[in-house]
């Protein structure tokens, strides 16, 4: 595909010199390859004469040289070159081959990796940036591009090809996250680069790019870049609560749990509504028990919680969890605080007879105390016929909403609503296979002579063995009309 290229380069070869074309030192590497490896080629040196002594430096006339002036190291075995272009001879030519041979095998080796990556290359239709999305079929070629560069190994080309693509996906966090991944075991300014680019020019306010940063810089020893990171991200895209999540997490690895539970304080003071709140207290509650082991702590966190949210079902249950959980064997007063304090809040129905179900459950495995059971036991068993009967009233109700009007109106004049006539049904239609009734009248054919009002006398059914099926019966043909 590039064949035209290599036939200039043939061209420009052939007509000049090569030590015109040619670096010094590959010329003459060049030529002494040629002087040893072609018989026959020995080139004469005009106006030379044969030297028969020693190797050395030759003095001035009427200067002697002295023994330490005289040097040991043997003289070039390549001779001077001649004007080809005057004098063309063998020489010439066969370094002219030799170069063409060299830069075929280069031009060969060329052509078959182009070869692989020409698909490739033919389906990048937009190499360059633009604010409008890229079509899928184009983020697909550029990831499968990728995914073969990674394949040939070879990381120089891989870097060339990354940034190619980011100049055309510059606004697709994944090309930077493949991009910062693949120099992470190559080079760590390399992959730092990438994430500063990503994040400070081109993806802003992107949270999964910023949030792999911070989490490399915390791989490479680098806290307060990492809370630098969060921090900005934080204020550039305020209401993230995986970003919180991920402040508090960096604090409690490093062992700062006074910042990290400071942090949890602030989302939950600064949140934008009570379900956010309720989920920050929830965190914060389990927080204070399993990391700080501060259960009382806990305890009040949910409890605020719940008065400014009285219709979640997760802060009883995560406050009947602590109770449960703590020491070996649960309070069992404590506990059934808990469930008073649910089954007197402003849950549904449902979430309420869930708890009773469990006040029961709890007394079975852990209650000292029966009468307090059969107590207990008898609540939930008003709690459940009320539940039902209010399910039943409410089906009920959806039933008449489906009644037509004009039918409601009349039977509240009537009292009762007038049914319609029963329907009729038609009569069956007949089978099929059967036959019509046979007309009296008509003369039957010679070949069925049959007697209708005597009926049809079948064969016994021992004659066939059927006997044992109960086929014996007989057969009357329909009455007629």
């Amino acid at each position: 595909m590039y064949s035209h290229h290599f036939e200039k380069f043939k061209d420009h070869v052939n007509t000049n010199l090569p030590k015109d074309i040619l670096p010094l030192d590959e010329f003459l590497q060049l030529r002494t390859d040629v002087l040893a490896n072609t018989p026959g080629i020995e080139p004469e040196i005009p106006g030379a004469e044969p030297d028969d002594g020693p190797p050395g430096v030759v003095p001035p006339p009427g200067v002697t040289a002295s023994p330490d002036k005289i040097s040991t190291k043997p003289k070039s075995v390549v001779p001077p070159f001649v004007d080809c272009m005057s004098q063309p001879d063998a020489e010439t030519l066969a370094i002219r081959d030799k170069l063409i041979s060299t830069r075929r095998a280069i031009y060969s080796t060329t052509e078959a990796e182009v070869s692989k990556r020409w698909t490739y290359e033919e389906g990048i239709k937009r190499p360059y940036f633009h604010v409008k999305p890229l079509e899928r079929v184009q983020l697909k070629n550029w990831k499968e591009y990728l995914d073969f560069e990674m394949e040939q190994g070879s990381h120089e080309r891989m870097v060339v090809l990354f940034e190619r693509c980011m100049i055309a996906c510059a606004l697709y966090e994944d090309f930077w996250l493949k991009y910062a991944k693949y120099l992470e075991s190559h080079s760590v300014e390399g992959a730092r680069n990438v994430y500063r680019r990503a994040c400070t020019i081109h993806l802003p306010r992107k949270p999964n790019i910023h949030l792999n940063w911070a989490a490399f810089e915390e791989q490479q020893g680098n806290l307060d870049g990492a809370r630098d990171i969060l921090k900005t991200l934080e204020e550039a895209v305020p209401g993230l609560a995986m970003v919180t999540l991920r402040r508090v997490s960096l604090e409690r690895r490093t062992g700062n749990l006074v910042n990290a539970e400071r942090i949890f304080q602030e989302a939950v003071e600064h949140a934008k509504d009570t379900n956010t709140a309720s989920f920050f207290s929830l965190k914060l509650a389990r927080f204070l028990a399993k990391t700080k082991a501060d259960t009382e702590g806990a305890k009040t966190v949910l409890k605020e919680a719940i008065e400014k949210d009285k219709e979640n079902a997760k802060l009883y249950l995560q406050l009947l969890d602590l109770e449960f959980q703590q020491g070996v064997r649960p309070d069992e007063d404590r506990v059934l605080q808990c469930f008073d304090l649910a089954m007197a809040s402003q849950l549904s129905a449902d979430a309420k007879l869930t708890f009773s179900q469990r006040k029961v459950e709890f007394l079975e495995d852990f209650g000292s105390n029966v009468e307090r059971l059969m107590t207990v036991y008898e609540e939930h068993q008003k709690l459940v016929k009320t539940h039902s009967g209010g399910k039943k009233r409410a089906q009920e109700g959806a039933g008449d909403d489906l009644v037509p009007a004009e039918k409601k109106h009349k039977l509240e004049e009537n009292g009762t609503m007038s049914m319609p006539p029963p329907m009729t049904m038609p009569p069956p239609a007949p089978a099929p296979n059967s036959l019509p009734p046979p007309d009296p009248n008509a003369a039957p054919p010679p070949s069925y002579n049959y007697n209708w009002s005597t009926g049809y006398n079948q064969p016994s059914a021992n004659q066939y063995n059927y006997g044992q099926w109960g086929y014996g019966q007989q057969y009357y043909p329909p009455a007629s009309q």
